[in-house]
């Protein structure tokens, strides 16, 4: 077929085609569906089938024609068609995506600046709180201090009302004023501790107050003829051989006080004062107070060096708990030391007034009461780990690289040593019923106690813990607060160990281990030296 062929079967029925479709709305042809193009026109309307032979891509490639280079030309063009749409919608992604980055790059640097301002802020935060978390320690230091000197001055001004010449005057008007200055002197506190008093602690207290009450209710019948009674003679109840003997007696049936007057005389005695002071302490020996069995009623055959030696190891013993009666008889003596003349003061006299208020040179010796109190355990924490002392004995533990995520701190750690010291010694055995335990972490100690709330979730859920190993093992724990200089486990804590035993600190390392509690497992691990 020619193209002039082609082009005059195309053109003439195009218009016949109109006048087709014309003549077929006239004589109202029905529609049909071409199913070959996919359209409806009128039956017989050669217009539309022709448009469609022009411009489907099917035509060509599909239809009868014979023409290969015509059916590579349309395909080419094709080809160009497609490439061309790609290459538009490609650059028109490149662009949109250009346009994208560089709206994002101005955001991200909106962001990235607010993120450094932030950290920037953090970090000044953080610094101006480890600068407040200082200066608050060092203030909790300060303070500790300052009680332990209020409460040291306030000692000093009982023992100075009691050793004071004018306490006595009192008994010119007839009153008992050792006595009086007694119920003052009961409340002497020599060591301020954090504590809790359970029940067995107060109703021994109770128990040693209506004790004191008898004493003194005996004492004070001879206050009328005592004010007769400018000096006294020279007893002693007690030699150095049996002193020893006496105290061991003591126990927590039997009343504490078992050792007899000490006086002191510089003057000779009237036979009526001498009765008088006979008539004393008869009444106080049948009122149901042992005198040593060399007690008597007449001067006293006892050399001053024994006088000397039982008055020393008397006051070694008088702050001790339980012997509340030796103080007191010590104080009397003091008394009446001080109301003694300078010239004629004994050697006893003035080894009382010169070495009372003496620190000892020595530990004093083992205090004789109705429970022994047990040793003490020290714990600390560092950032690198966990220390423990007992009976000069350490123990460490290594802290993870990790262990501060999730809020952790150094009061978390603080706590962590206070249940790991528990573990131990419950694992050790060397505990029975009662835990005394000292840690430099104010806050934490009086949380156990029940005093504070710690609001950090992790270091509450050790204190919740610690609780309840303690009820586990129907344990008490007596836990107070030391000062971090004053505290020996600050060394192991450091993993600092060489000072313990004999150098190395190898042979001075606690010989008992407790494992791992599967809630620190991923922040604490066992130390090797």
């Amino acid at each position: 077929m020619s193209d002039t062929d082609w082009f005059s079967d195309f053109a003439p029925p195009l218009d016949r085609g109109h006048e087709t479709s014309r003549a077929s709305r006239s004589s109202r042809s029905p529609w049909v569906w071409d199913e070959t193009f996919g359209i409806v026109h009128h039956e017989g309307c050669r217009t539309c089938r022709h448009y469609m032979l022009h411009v489907s891509d099917a035509a060509i490639v599909d239809g009868d024609s014979s023409d290969s280079a015509d059916s590579d030309s349309y395909t080419l063009a094709l080809n160009q068609r497609d490439a061309e749409l790609r290459r538009r919608y490609l650059e028109g992604f490149r662009r949109g995506r250009s346009t994208q980055q560089q709206h994002d790059t101005d955001r991200l640097k909106v962001y990235r600046s607010q993120r450094d301002e932030a950290r920037a802020a953090e970090t000044l935060y953080k610094a101006e709180v480890k600068e407040k978390e200082e200066e608050i320690r060092k203030l909790e230091n300060k303070l500790a201090d300052l009680q332990l000197e209020y409460n040291q001055l306030r000692f000093d001004s009982l023992d100075d009302h009691a050793l004071s010449p004018l306490s006595l005057s009192s008994e010119e008007s007839g009153e008992s004023s050792d006595w009086q200055s007694e119920e003052e002197e009961e409340e002497e506190v020599y060591e301020y501790e954090y504590e809790d008093e359970d029940e067995d602690e107060v109703e021994e207290e109770e128990e040693e107050e209506e004790e004191e009450e008898e004493v003194e209710a005996i004492l004070s019948e001879g206050d009328d003829s005592a004010d007769e009674v400018e000096v006294v003679e020279v007893r002693a109840g007690i030699t150095e051989a049996n002193f020893d003997d006496r105290l061991a007696s003591i126990d927590d049936e039997a009343p504490v006080l078992q050792l007899g007057f000490i006086g002191f005389s510089t003057q000779t005695v009237s036979d009526g004062e001498s009765d008088t002071h006979g008539s004393v302490h008869r009444q106080s020996h049948t009122s149901g107070i042992p005198l040593p069995p060399t007690s008597t009623s007449g001067p006293s055959t006892i050399t001053p060096a024994q006088t000397v030696t039982h008055i020393r190891q008397q006051m070694a013993i008088a702050h001790q708990p339980g012997n509340e009666p030796i103080l007191l008889h010590i104080k009397t003596l003091i008394s009446q030391a001080h109301a003694t003349p300078l010239p004629l003061r004994t050697e006893s006299q003035k080894v009382l007034l010169t070495e009372w208020r003496r620190k000892p040179s020595s530990p004093p010796p083992p205090f004789l009461a109705r429970e022994q109190e047990p040793d003490t355990v020290y714990v600390d924490a560092s950032g690198s780990g966990i220390g423990f002392i007992f009976n000069n004995q350490w123990q460490s533990w290594l802290l993870s690289k990790h262990w501060k995520q999730d809020g952790r701190d150094i009061q978390w750690a603080e706590a962590v040593a206070v249940e790991l010291g528990i573990r131990l010694m419950i694992g050790s055995g060397l505990s029975a019923t009662k835990i005394v335990l000292k840690s430099d972490n104010l806050q934490v100690v009086n949380a156990i106690k029940g005093k504070a709330v710690i609001r950090e979730k992790n270091t509450k859920k050790i204190v919740n813990g610690i609780w309840e190993l303690l009820k586990d093992y129907g344990m008490r724990l007596k836990i107070n607060w030391v000062q971090g200089c004053l505290n020996p486990a600050d060394e192991p804590s450091r993993l600092r160990c060489s000072g313990f035993g004999n150098g190395t600190g190898e042979t001075g390392r606690f010989p008992y281990d407790c494992g791992i509690p599967e809630h620190l497992k991923k922040f604490v691990i066992p130390y090797v030296p």
